[in-house]
C-alpha cells in the first residue's frame, strides 16, 4: 500500500501481488513476475506490472496501468479516465 508521491520499485517472482495505491503513486513491478496481479488504484497514480495468469485493475480516476505478460484473466473496473494498456 503506497499514498501521496510515492515511488516503489520491485523485482524478483511471487505467486501474488496486491496493490493499493492512492495520490500520484507510482509502481514499478515489470521486473516482478506475479502469477496473479490484483491492483487498485485512486487518483492519478501510475503502475506497470508483469502478470502471468491472471490480472485484476480498479482505477478510480486518472490513473493508469501498463502490464505485460499474457494473463488468461483480466478483469478491469475503471471510474473516470483511467486506462490500461497490455505491452509486449
Amino acid at each position: 500500500q503506497s499514498s501521496g508521491a510515492a515511488d516503489v520499485m520491485l523485482e524478483g517472482a511471487v505467486d501474488e501481488l496486491l496493490a493499493d495505491t492512492s495520490g500520484a503513486s507510482d509502481l514499478k513491478a515489470r521486473a516482478l513476475q506475479a502469477r496473479v496481479v490484483q491492483i487498485s488504484i485512486t487518483g492519478a497514480g501510475s503502475a506497470v506490472v508483469n502478470a502471468t495468469d491472471t490480472l485484476r485493475v480498479a482505477i478510480t480516476g486518472a490513473g493508469d496501468v501498463t502490464y505485460f505478460g499474457n494473463p488468461k484473466t483480466v478483469e478491469k473496473h475503471i471510474t473516470g479516465a483511467g486506462s490500461i494498456r497490455h505491452k509486449e
